[in-house]
């Protein structure tokens, strides 16, 4: 667990209520920062209850950042998906609720994700849309 001088600590996700908010946090980071630039009706029908559904069928490799018992950001991280990147490891997602901006989260949640891939030759971070972001061990 990582831990600075403000409220805000990085850790594993341990229980079913950090999973749930895991999927608050899918959920809204993805309304909050998608508005405009995916279509409306799809951010429309997202749901909380859908998010923690998925964040309950695949809740291995979770770090959350959580301000006091509130989840206001996650990361995922695991193998590569991708099959030419078979001793590679992946930081898949991150995501910040939108109140938690400007305080690092991401970059702590980043930096905890690739320090827990230490055990692969090389870690990828893969952002939708085709940006890559390679780092060599």
């Amino acid at each position: 667990m990582e831990e600075t001088n403000d409220s805000i600590i990085i850790k594993a996700a341990e229980t079913d209520e950090e999973l749930c908010g895991r999927g608050y946090v899918h959920c809204t980071s993805w309304q909050e920062a998608y508005r405009g630039i995916v279509c409306d009706r799809y951010l429309d029908t997202m749901t909380v209850e859908a998010t923690t559904a998925r964040a309950r069928q695949f809740p291995e490799n979770t770090l959350i950042a959580k301000d006091k018992e509130k989840v206001v950001g996650f990361a995922v991280y695991g193998p590569s998906r991708d099959e030419d990147l078979m001793d590679a490891g992946e930081v898949v997602v991150i995501y910040v609720l939108s109140e938690y901006y400007d305080r690092n989260i991401g970059y702590r949640l980043m930096n905890e994700a690739i320090s827990r891939l230490k055990e692969y030759n090389t870690i990828h971070y893969e952002k939708r849309g085709g940006a890559w972001i390679v780092v060599n061990r």
